[in-house]
């Protein structure tokens, strides 16, 4: 993975992340016993 920075701007800013997406089945239900899923974002 390269991180390419612009040359035209003055400053440039990184800034690490740590979101994520969790898929989980409705009310508690084991995975194999569902066929509805919840999407969350996520965030530390």
């Amino acid at each position: 993975m390269t991180i390419e920075f612009r040359k035209d701007y003055t400053y440039s800013l990184v800034v690490p992340t740590s979101m994520g997406v969790r898929i989980t089945p409705i009310n508690g239900q084991p995975v194999y016993c569902s066929n509805t899923f919840i999407l969350q974002a996520t965030s530390a």
